[in-house]
């Protein structure tokens, strides 16, 4: 009986474990269009300060506002900073905003196959105040 008991609390802590593994922050749906936006895109970059930079970017959807998405990772600034667009037919439009001591605005079109998206924004950084570097920055983003 104590096998069974044990076999059965085990079970149970390990269904919490996989259901808490799930990607918590998305709440897309099959009816939704940021849907087929969501998930990791490989980045191909290219910026006067730092030449061609290649990385991942994840997008992902937490607003009920169905034109909004984000993206982790954009401009490489790591997985926990997210930058905001606003999905606008074939593109994406980031307002400006501050994200880890970078004012960031631009927009990206989409492809036809909505494959990959062709990026131009404005970086800018904020976190000295002697003196502001401000660039723009090139990116092609393809679907995995």
């Amino acid at each position: 009986m104590k096998t069974k008991t044990r076999f059965s609390i085990l079970m149970i802590v390990l269904s919490f474990l996989f259901v808490s593994c799930e990607q918590a922050n998305s709440i897309i749906n099959p009816d939704d269009a940021r849907s087929q936006y969501t998930g990791i895109w490989n980045v191909v970059e290219n910026s006067t300060t730092f030449g061609t930079q290649y990385y991942d970017v994840e997008f992902f959807a937490t607003s009920s506002d169905k034109t909004i998405i984000n993206m982790a990772n954009f401009f490489a600034l790591g997985t926990w900073a997210e930058v905001e667009a606003e999905l606008n037919n074939d593109l994406l439009v980031i307002p400006l905003q501050t994200v880890e001591g970078y004012k960031i605005y631009g927009q990206g079109s989409i492809s036809s196959n909505q494959k990959s998206i062709n990026f131009s924004f404005t970086v800018e950084e904020v976190a000295t105040a002697k003196s502001v570097h401000s660039e723009v920055v090139t990116a092609v983003f393809t679907k995995q």
